[in-house]
C-alpha cells in the first residue's frame, strides 16, 4: 500500500464545512430531482444509491490523483488548480497544454451547470 494511505490525517473544520454546504447544496436541490417521479417516494432509492455512490467516488479520484501527485511531486496537491499548474511547469508539450485548457474548461462548465441547473 501507498504510503500516502497509511499516515495520519488531521481534521480540518473548513474543509467539513464546505462538504457540508454541498450536502445542503444537494439536499436543498431534492425536490428539483424528484418533480417528474409518479410518487413522492419514488425518487427515494434513486437518490439513495447515487448520491452515496457519487460522493465516494468523487472522493476516491481525489484520494488517487493527490496520491499520485505526491508520488510525482513530492508533495500532495489537493487543489486541481495547483495541480494544472504543476503540470505547466517548465516547458510543456502541446497536448499538456491542450490536455489543461480541457480539464479547466470542464471545470468551468461544471460550476456555471451546477450553479444555473
Amino acid at each position: 500500500m501507498h504510503p500516502f494511505f497509511l499516515r495520519q490525517f488531521t481534521f480540518h473544520r473548513r474543509h467539513f464545512n464546505h462538504d457540508l454546504n454541498y450536502t445542503d447544496f444537494v439536499s436543498r436541490n431534492a425536490p428539483d430531482f424528484s418533480s417528474r417521479a409518479k410518487t413522492p417516494s419514488a425518487a427515494l432509492w434513486p437518490q439513495l444509491i447515487s448520491v452515496p455512490l457519487g460522493f465516494s467516488l468523487v472522493s476516491f479520484v481525489g484520494l488517487v490523483v493527490s496520491s499520485s501527485s505526491e508520488a510525482i511531486y513530492g508533495e500532495a496537491i489537493w487543489s486541481p488548480i495547483d495541480l494544472l499548474n504543476r503540470f505547466l511547469d517548465g516547458s510543456p508539450s502541446r497536448a499538456t497544454r491542450f490536455g489543461v485548457w480541457f480539464i479547466a474548461a470542464s471545470f468551468i462548465i461544471a460550476q456555471v451547470s451546477r450553479a444555473i441547473h
